[in-house]
């Protein structure tokens, strides 16, 4: 349980830090940008978070299970396995939207080509910060997750400022999370070197594509209703919408990700080094854990 603690305090500042400027951004921007394009800026954040689910996000999660108890040989294989895997599922996204754009209204091409960049530098970001999370990074983490929030929101204000659309605060992000990435590209992936291999992504597929789907379908349920607005109303109510949606997520979401951030590793690194029983035990700390912090928040 000290360990959950500790853990959890850690990635309550690195997730903390992020979320106020986050929950900031949603204030600074709504002032800066108009409702429609807000509510633009929403729909396409929705879009890529859910196609990134989809496509990226299971490759973050096999590295999160498989990585704690490998010695180093297998631990770089299942690297080069998922680094090879993100690079061809990147040139199938970008065939895909070339495919798509002579299809989208002229308004809707640079923002469609800005999804796109931030739909690659969002996956592989999501990638490290789960590789962090399985080497029990918890400083690195909250070091990444600081860098990409202020990147984000300084060059989306910046740029929102003298451009006031969608694209700007869109740009933004695209800035925070690539930039954010390089800052941890040497200490994940230094020295790996070797080729990926067909037994290890048939594992990480077994394993990641269940679990993302999973995901991407609560990711769905919980931002559709916004691009409904959008349909059956308009781009400003959809806008409007978002910035009170948000509000209240950054909030009592954050609290309830900062536990499952800490006890997830616990529990696999439990799991691979002492068994199932003491993974159990574990699971039952973070419940109890869990319920303690989110019923009150909510």
């Amino acid at each position: 349980m000290r360990t959950l603690l500790q853990h959890s305090a850690i990635y309550l500042l690195a997730r903390g830090v992020p979320g106020v400027v986050n929950f900031l951004a949603i204030a600074v921007y709504t002032r800066l940008v108009p409702p429609d394009e807000y509510g633009r800026y929403a729909l396409v954040l929705a879009g890529s978070g859910f196609v990134s689910m989809v496509v990226f996000y299971w490759l973050g999660l096999a590295a999160l299970r498989y990585l704690p108890g490998r010695d180093q040989t297998a631990a770089v294989g299942l690297l080069a396995t998922v680094r090879t895997a993100y690079r061809w599922l990147a040139i199938i996204t970008g065939l895909c939207a070339l495919a798509f754009m002579p299809f989208v209204q002229a308004g809707w091409r640079l923002l469609i080509l800005l999804s796109l960049l931030l739909l690659w530098t969002q996956g592989w970001f999501e990638i490290n910060l789960q590789m962090l999370r399985a080497k029990l990074d918890p400083l690195r983490y909250g070091l990444a997750s600081g860098i990409k929030a202020v990147l984000a929101i300084g060059a989306g204000v910046l740029l929102a400022r003298y451009y006031p659309v969608a694209a700007a605060p869109l740009a933004g992000q695209v800035i925070g999370f690539g930039l954010a990435s390089v800052v941890v590209w040497r200490s994940l992936w230094g020295g790996v070197c070797s080729r990926a291999t067909w037994p290890t992504m048939k594992q990480v597929m077994r394993y990641g594509l269940p679990l993302s789907g999973t995901l991407a379908l609560g990711h769905l349920l919980s931002y559709s209703d916004r691009f409904l607005i959008a349909l059956f109303i308009n781009e400003h109510a959809a806008g409007v919408y978002s910035a009170g949606y948000d509000l209240a997520s950054q909030v009592l979401v954050m609290v309830m990700l900062v536990i499952n951030t800490a006890s997830y590793p616990l529990i696999l690194n439990d799991m691979e080094t002492k068994g199932v029983k003491a993974a159990r035990q574990q699971l039952s700390r973070n419940m109890w854990l869990l319920l303690t912090v989110a019923a009150p928040a909510a």
